[in-house]
């Protein structure tokens, strides 16, 4: 335990296809402050403000869910 992670693995549904992605420093911190705002949100029972352009919804899974509560 307590060792460094140096890589991760982002999986496509849509694709079905595993990429490797190196974790450098400073995406290392940008995961952990995504994670710490992840986890407000959940505690505090809070959707995510919905994004500027609607052009990353048309593969996200949880669309039709936000569609239901704009």
């Amino acid at each position: 335990m307590g060792g460094v992670v140096r890589r991760g693995f982002v999986y496509s549904l849509l694709t079905r296809r595993v990429e490797e992605i190196v974790l450098t420093p400073s995406l290392r911190r940008e995961v952990r402050e995504t994670v710490a705002a992840m986890r407000e949100m959940v505690e505090r029972e809070r959707m995510p403000d919905p994004p500027p352009s609607r052009r990353p919804c048309v593969h996200c899974e949880f669309r039709r869910f936000c569609n239901d509560v704009e």
